[in-house]
């Protein structure tokens, strides 16, 4: 079920309250900590969490765009590029607004296995991630299960954000209300009785 106008001023409300948070508090300590924690996993966890990362790149999101676009028609796959595009032009425009600083580099408790450049809030990787969960879930009329796999998925290139040693905690949490808000948007625009079920061959 796509959502309501209602339910997408809401999370715009509820990432304004979280922007003026990042404003106003700049980097705790409890967000250096919980990242310095995740970043400390052994590096045998980047064989899983590095590839899932790349979930939250614009080149996989143009790349599921077009599957999607092959399954279920040119409208459908450009419902998903348009939700993944304007995840990732909101999120750097974002950064450039608010200009947070990175995780400093010496807060680690080991070198960073990734290096990123530009500012750190909003997370660009885990706003593409997420626009394109609800975007192909909705395009699916996935089931629970599938949703829920989906939503772990993009949850995990937030974490793998963390784990390489880039982004903090309220990052990942900005990217993720910048890209459901995102498709959320993309998705009023899709027109309604026209429903293709994961899982089945027919569209009613």
């Amino acid at each position: 079920m796509r959502a309501t106008l209602h339910q997408v001023v809401a999370e715009l409300l509820l990432f304004v309250g979280l922007t003026w948070y990042v404003i106003q508090s700049g980097v705790p300590a409890w967000e250096t900590a919980t990242t310095r924690w995740i970043h400390s996993w052994p590096d045998a966890a980047g064989y899983i969490l590095v590839p899932v990362m790349q979930l939250g790149t614009r080149w996989v999101g143009a790349l599921v765009a077009v599957v999607v676009g092959v399954r279920l028609g040119i409208a459908a796959g450009a419902r998903i590029l348009a939700s993944a595009g304007l995840a990732w032009a909101g999120s750097e425009l974002l950064k450039l607004l608010v200009e947070r600083p990175r995780i400093n580099a010496a807060e680690l408790t080991a070198p960073a296995r990734h290096v990123a450049e530009g500012w750190s809030y909003p997370s660009t990787h885990t706003a593409i991630a997420f626009a394109l969960a609800v975007a192909v879930g909705l395009e699916l009329q996935a089931s629970k299960r599938v949703r829920m796999l989906l939503f772990g998925l993009a949850l995990l290139v937030g974490v793998a954000r963390m784990f390489v040693g880039v982004h903090l905690p309220v990052d990942i949490l900005g990217g993720a209300l910048v890209g459901l808000v995102a498709a959320q948007l993309v998705s009023l625009t899709r027109p309604t009785g026209t429903i293709h079920q994961l899982g089945s061959s027919e569209i009613s």
